[in-house]
């Protein structure tokens, strides 16, 4: 391959009679039609139980690809690595010192700064940790190459190059097991708390990324050079699929009209057996402290998160800790007690009852 320079790399290796025979027997063509598609080539060395011929890999920009990476949400585990943690409280506490010197913003916009600058931090820390194996290959590989094209002596080669490929082959074992895991291929039935579970989550969520048809609920939809999927009323075109789908979610968001008679027939009928005196409500509408806060992030569910952010709670506490950022936090929380704030904060609720006040981040 002349991209990379990798015409000159052996691609064929076998081990026989304590000597190593390499040769380049293996090429890839591309036409001219293609040839302005042509992002990247590379050389891959396998381990050497598997096959005796090295991988020549192409990649090719195609086009966009047919699903959405969907929603995105902190994976709770990594608020839990020390490492992460000191990240957040360093950005955040470089953040906080640029927006002191910038322009006059509100609470809840700095707060929205804030939660913005955490996600690609945890973003950017996510793909380091999970990359961790890909990444020392590459390098592997790259020194592989280098070495190779210095064209050493065959014994000082073989000195250099076997360490080299014993630790590809280690971290190519260990890429495959993960890999035939996510593929649905085989499962672990030891090691992990629930393989079952792991299972039916996979199968979940690739029935929830890919829709291959929806069913037409207007009749009178017009669909052109559309070649519907049993049963008539379904189609799979994904020009309809998205006209479709975009009326029906419109629809959830039309205000329907309800006759004044009807609400209040509807107030009439709740009735509350105890009511809130005077001194039960100043205390549900004292200023909310950071003592309650972090008692209540602590106390909340792992699996939820407070808003379409994707940050769990474990996160918020993070964020909770960090001194620079107490004073922001008690404005922005008590400021949605009072004003309409609440828009960046997700909802905030506030109940009590005996003088006890119990604050829900939702």
């Amino acid at each position: 391959m002349l991209m990379n320079d990798l015409a000159s790399i052996p691609i064929f290796q076998r081990y026989q009679s304590n000597a190593t025979i390499s040769s380049v027997i293996d090429y890839i063509y591309v036409g001219t039609t293609i040839h302005h598609n042509l992002k990247d080539t590379q050389l891959i060395r396998l381990h050497q139980s598997w096959p005796d011929h090295s991988i020549l890999q192409v990649s090719f920009i195609a086009g966009q690809a047919p699903t959405d990476p969907g929603l995105w949400w902190a994976n709770p585990l990594y608020a839990s690595h020390s490492a992460l943690k000191d990240h957040i409280t360093h950005k955040i506490n470089q953040l906080m010192q640029s927006l002191s010197r910038g322009t006059r913003i509100t609470p809840a916009d700095r707060w929205d700064k804030i939660k913005s600058m955490t996600k690609k931090v945890i973003r950017s820390y996510g793909y380091s940790y999970v990359d961790w194996r890909k990444a020392a290959v590459r390098q592997l590989e790259r020194k592989r190459i280098r070495i190779l094209r210095g064209k050493p002596p065959l014994a000082i080669k073989e000195q250099l190059i076997e360490p080299i490929d014993r630790m590809l082959g280690k971290l190519q074992k260990g890429l495959a097991i993960l890999d035939g895991l996510k593929a649905g291929i085989r499962w672990r039935e030891q090691g992990e708390k629930s393989a079952g579970f792991f299972k039916r989550l996979h199968q979940q969520r690739t029935v929830q990324q890919h829709m291959t048809a929806v069913k037409d609920m207007d009749q009178h939809l017009s669909i052109n050079n559309v070649e519907a999927v049993p049963p008539a009323d379904h189609t799979s075109d994904p020009t309809a699929m998205r006209e479709i789908v975009r009326e029906y979610c419109q629809g959830l968001y039309t205000i329907d009209y309800v006759q004044d008679i009807e609400i209040d027939n509807y107030l009439n009928s709740i009735h509350f057996s105890k009511r809130v005196d005077q001194c039960e409500n100043d205390a549900l509408v004292s200023n909310i402290t950071m003592d309650e806060l972090l008692e209540q992030v602590q106390c909340s569910p792992k699996q939820s998160s407070p808003s379409n952010d994707g940050l769990g709670y474990q996160y918020l506490h993070i964020l909770f800790a960090i001194p620079s950022l107490k004073k922001l936090i008690l404005e922005v929380y008590n400021n949605a007690l009072t004003k309409e704030e609440t828009r960046h904060l997700g909802k905030i609720f506030v109940y009590g009852y005996h003088q006890k006040k119990e604050i829900y981040l939702i």
